[in-house]
């Protein structure tokens, strides 16, 4: 016996479910019309049957459509993208503002710490380094925030003797090519110390005196260091050397005058 393809049965179940829907004829009958396919005419009529005895149930109703519709548009908004000005005005829950704060406490200390980091380096700095112009800035605003006149001059003796300091690293780590800008640096600090100096001579002589004394002493002791250096050091080094002992000899004999 010939099987009976998937096709085959299809065509039959098209043919005749609406007669057999419409009640015009039986199951029976139809099956009897093809035993060949009987076995899966059966199942496949008895399951259409069903079906289309439940269409009322399957088939929704108008109102349920329109709930469904409002809930799906409600779902698909709130899926939308929020904008920046929606955030700004979005209400924020307790949790939300607590962390918000915890970052920004931590991002202003990793900032602190970043900053002191840097001005810690920057005091180590000498010429040449990327950081010595921050050193100088630092400087600079620390003068411009001393009001009293021998506030001003103990920091530009302080800032002398940082000079001298620079231009002797300078010399014990061989960076013999920065020695001169130092030097004509150390010149200019010595001129601007005793001009502070008196100024601040001008409001008070006692402790003016007292300055003077600390830098013609400091001075004299550079001047010795910067000497024995030069001695020392090859020939690269002794130009910028001979310059830094001619600005100290030279702001000596100007305190001694």
């Amino acid at each position: 016996m010939k099987k009976s393809t998937p096709e085959q049965v299809q065509s039959i179940v098209d043919e005749v479910f609406p007669r057999l829907a419409a009640g015009e004829i039986s199951l029976e009958a139809v099956l009897a019309e093809h035993p060949q396919q009987a076995a899966e005419l059966r199942a496949d009529l008895e399951s259409a049957l069903w079906l289309h005895s439940r269409r009322a149930l399957l088939n929704p109703r108008p109102a349920s459509l329109e709930t469904e519709k409002h809930t799906v548009l409600a779902l698909i908004k709130m899926k939308q993208p929020i904008t920046v000005w929606q955030q700004m005005w979005r209400p924020r829950s307790a949790q939300r503002y607590a962390i918000q704060a915890l970052s920004m406490a931590l991002l202003l200390i990793s900032l602190v710490l970043v900053l002191n980091t840097l001005r810690l380096a920057s005091r180590l700095a000498l010429p040449g380094d990327w950081l010595y112009p921050a050193k100088l800035v630092q400087e600079r605003i620390q003068l411009a925030l001393a009001i009293d006149p021998q506030q001003r001059a103990a920091l530009q003796i302080e800032r002398t003797q940082h000079r001298t300091t620079e231009i002797i690293q300078l010399v014990l780590e061989d960076e013999y090519a920065y020695l001169p800008e130092a030097a004509s640096r150390l010149e200019e600090q010595i001129q601007q110390a005793m001009a502070d100096l008196g100024t601040a001579q001008a409001e008070d002589v006692t402790q003016a005196q007292v300055l003077l004394s600390y830098m013609s002493d400091m001075l004299e002791k550079e001047c010795f260091i910067l000497s024995i250096l030069h001695d020392m050091e090859p020939a690269p080094a002794h130009l910028g050397l001979e310059q830094a002992i001619s600005a100290t000899t030279a702001g000596l004999a100007a305190l001694n005058d």
